[in-house]
């Protein structure tokens, strides 16, 4: 049974109920309403198992009440340019950002957390702050598209090296990392947009042994799923536009670690940079938790409970591919994720990146799966 505030709501006033006939001699302990199980036994089982709350508490609650200003039920949007600290309030001078700086920290186990206007703005900012001419980087293949602007295009013309290779094989990295001295190996576990499952943990322990800090883009997993730095890694980062934020309504970016002082210098650099399965047309869907994409994601398999909202769908034929988002009415044909309401983006085949042609990639939102899949079906139906 999902946890949801239902069956929260349910499971509480059952427990009322019967304690309200015993207290009344009413009725005896055999005909109490008893919850099936406890309710947060089904949430824990997407939860990251390496996760330490600081305050003792579930992680539910830390989401909550971690970094939250006292005095507030929910911490104020500070406006003003100047703050009652009496600094000019840059990003790193506001009380509300450093409610959300605290709570990134305590749910990530970081030492350190600093924001930015968006993801791009803060993985801008670790290498700014970080590499200078002459150091190296190794990354995945596939990125999100923005990222990969910067490792392929921008970071080049300032000396620094990038090489672009497959991490789904561990051994691919290894032969990288004993080839030439690298500074930092920086991937995402659950990729953009192929939906590869890397494997995190061998990655993380690689780039460890050979002296590389470890960036590890946690956008789609968040906290909830995979905690990185519980695991050995250096620094993650995240889009808070996305889950984050989870309604579509806000920008960020967030990047913690566990070397305080190594944060901290990025916060100085910081700058403006800113069922499927069976359809006809369906050649192959891409799913973390999916058997058949499991069965071909072996490497990535140990390390997270869930996968999250997004997937990807390979169409046999052109013209659906071409036509499908075209033909939705529900869900939106945008790109971002982690919105409330289901996103549809079109993408480009890509053959260096691990990307397929007539290529899919969907986050999906809050709706009814019922909704969804009739209008996936109607579309399917036009095209």
């Amino acid at each position: 049974m999902p946890f949801s505030r239902r069956n929260f709501l349910e499971t509480g006033l059952a427990a009322a109920a019967g304690a309200a006939a015993g207290s009344a001699g009413e009725a005896s302990a055999d005909q109490r309403p008893t919850p099936q199980s406890s309710p947060t036994a089904p949430a824990e089982s997407l939860i990251d198992p390496k996760f330490a709350s600081p305050d003792g508490h579930q992680l539910a609650t830390d989401a909550i009440h971690l970094g939250q200003e006292a005095g507030f039920s929910v911490t104020p949007i500070y406006q003003s340019k100047n703050s009652q600290h009496g600094r000019y309030q840059r990003p790193s001078f506001n009380p509300t950002i450093w409610s959300l700086e605290a709570k990134i920290k305590g749910l990530e186990g970081g030492a350190e957390a600093v924001t930015g206007p968006c993801g791009m703005s803060v993985i801008a900012q670790t290498y700014l702050a970080h590499a200078k001419a002459g150091d190296r980087i190794v990354a995945h293949r596939c990125n999100y598209d923005a990222v990969m602007t910067l490792l392929r295009d921008k970071l080049p013309r300032f000396g620094i090296e990038v090489e672009l290779i497959d991490m789904n094989d561990p051994e691919n990295l290894r032969a990288a990392l004993k080839k030439k001295k690298t500074k930092f190996v920086h991937f995402e576990p659950y990729v953009n947009p192929t939906m590869e499952v890397l494997p995190a943990l061998e990655l993380i322990k690689l780039a460890a042994e050979h002296g590389a800090v470890s960036v590890v883009d946690n956008t789609w997993l968040t906290p909830i799923m995979f905690q990185p730095l519980r695991h050995g890694a250096d620094l993650v980062i995240h889009s808070a536009t996305k889950y984050i934020g989870g309604h579509g309504s806000a920008m960020g970016g967030v990047a913690c670690g566990r070397n305080a002082e190594w944060v901290k210098e990025i916060r100085r650099a910081s700058i403006p940079f800113g069922g499927l399965e069976a359809h006809p047309k369906v050649a192959r869907v891409r799913y973390g938790g999916l058997e058949s994409w499991a069965k071909r994601q072996q490497q990535g398999q140990a390390y997270t409970r869930g996968f999250g909202g997004m997937l990807g769908v390979e169409w046999k034929e052109g013209r659906t591919h071409g036509g499908f988002d075209g033909k939705l009415k529900l869900c939106k044909p945008w790109g971002s994720l982690g919105d409330v309401v289901t996103l549809v983006q079109q993408r480009k085949g890509e053959p260096d990146r691990g990307i397929p042609g007539r290529y899919t990639r969907i986050a999906v939102g809050l709706e009814d799966p019922r909704d969804i899949i009739a209008d996936f079906q109607q579309a399917l139906e036009q095209v």
